[in-house]
């Protein structure tokens, strides 16, 4: 067997990474409210039940928390959960007037920094938009769109 250059350079190391636990390193974070920048968005298909949903990935602007990550999720495969949906992305500021624009639109969530609130109930903890705080750019004309005549 052929030795990788590299590895007599990481041996040095097996004794520590031996004593290194491997299990998640972050606790959840304590409930209460963040600012927080969206990092990402994504439609995509739920790893256990295969179900459609938003997935929002959060960043943590500042405190001891600061860049640590908070995502929520919104099932898009039940009309019951809409008006959450439809609640969350008016407080974050994109308002569609179909659902079928979601995918299409979701690069404008990108950088827009909110305040929310984590909240536990029983074993779950519960992410909640409260406002707005900044765009990264103004929102689109309701009339022209993005072909404004100036």
């Amino acid at each position: 067997m052929t030795l990788n250059p590299f590895t007599t350079e990481l041996a040095q190391f097996d004794d520590e990474w031996g004593e290194i636990s491997d299990s998640p390193a972050f606790e959840p974070l304590p409930d209460g409210r963040y600012q927080v920048r969206v990092a990402g968005t994504g439609i995509e298909r739920a790893k256990r039940s295969g179900r459609l949903q938003l997935k929002w990935e959060f960043a943590v602007l500042s405190g001891p928390f600061k860049n640590r990550r908070i995502w929520l999720y919104h099932g898009l495969d039940n009309a019951d959960a809409l008006p959450y949906l439809k609640r969350d992305l008016a407080a974050a500021g994109l308002r569609l007037a179909r659902l079928s624009e979601l995918a299409g639109r979701l690069h404008e969530l990108n950088g827009v920094i909110l305040e929310v609130t984590l909240k536990t109930k029983g074993e779950y903890q519960n992410v909640y938009i409260n406002k707005l705080i900044e765009a990264p750019y103004p929102p689109e004309d309701p009339v022209f769109g993005d072909d404004r005549p100036f």
